[in-house]
């Protein structure tokens, strides 16, 4: 089957890497490289957030510390619905799901942070 710029596709619909030319290939590497920078990125704020929200939000450091747990909790509640769900829909869908779940954290975030919210937070 071929697909969209001539690229041959797979019988699931996927195109090997082989087969992208080379600005095909820059563009999607570029794109998943910055997604994961994104997600290292949010995970690097949170250890220097932490002090803030303290003050912020005059609370303990072990209030401060459910910020962590709620981050790292989520990996371990989270992982065997996610891997049910890559299993049944594949990982491209898991891809965006993720990043529709990240994209409404960013959303959410702004109202929170006016409302000065711990709650909201964790």
């Amino acid at each position: 089957m071929v697909g969209v710029g001539g690229v041959e596709r797979l019988p699931d619909g996927y195109v090997a890497p082989q087969q992208l030319s080379r600005g095909q290939f820059i563009y999607a590497y570029s794109l998943v490289t910055s997604l994961f920078f994104a997600w290292g990125f949010a995970y690097g704020l949170l250890d220097s957030l932490n002090k803030h929200f303290q003050s912020v939000f005059n609370i303990s450091k072990t209030q401060s510390t459910f910020m962590q747990v709620a981050y790292f909790g989520a990996y371990f509640l989270w992982a065997p619905w996610a891997g049910a769900f890559m299993r049944k829909v594949g990982y491209k869908k898991g891809i965006y799901l993720g990043l529709t779940l990240y994209s409404l954290g960013a959303i959410f975030y702004w109202p929170v942070a006016v409302k000065k919210s711990y709650p909201g937070f964790v």
